[in-house]
């Protein structure tokens, strides 16, 4: 298998392509054959017995998306329901009458605020020399006076 690889590999390109052409439509062969084989297995080849109505392929799409419309109504309106409920139980339990703050409480949220408020000025940038890795004898730095005489004007 390995020499087989090895001599497709020396090949030219052309060639090359002509392989994985032919390997591709060998499996599609392969994949259409198995599928043909399995179409009367599933009986969709049958001729029905009795055909008392006569149903086209839209009429179909129509009732089945009639279908697929009401079921979503019906989850969107016991959604709706029951986010109803849930926001009425929320608002219960967290409306500003149901809320009791201690002195402490409120004591520790001031002090949580103007420490925050004075750890919270403008920071001043640090930095750091990045040194860049290269083929070359030349040395990369971002300070000017490391530059090559050449670079400056």
């Amino acid at each position: 298998m390995r020499k087989i690889f090895q001599h497709i590999r020396s090949q030219p390109k052309s060639v090359r392509d002509n392989y994985a052409l032919g390997i591709a439509g060998s499996f599609t062969f392969v994949v259409m054959l198995l599928w043909v084989v399995a179409l009367p297995s599933e009986g969709l080849l049958d001729e029905p017995a009795v055909a008392t109505e006569k149903i086209t392929p839209f009429a179909t799409l129509v009732a089945e998306s009639k279908k697929k419309i009401a079921a979503i109504k019906d989850s969107l309106n016991t959604a709706t329901s029951t986010e109803t409920q849930t926001a009425t139980a929320v608002n219960a339990t967290t409306s500003p009458e149901n809320i009791i703050l201690t002195e402490t409480d409120i004591a520790v949220a001031q002090d949580k605020a103007s420490t925050t408020a004075a750890t919270s000025t403008n920071p001043q940038p640090m930095y750091t020399e990045v040194m860049i890795g290269t083929t070359t004898n030349s040395r990369a730095s971002s300070s000017p006076q490391n530059a090559p005489e050449a670079a400056l004007p």
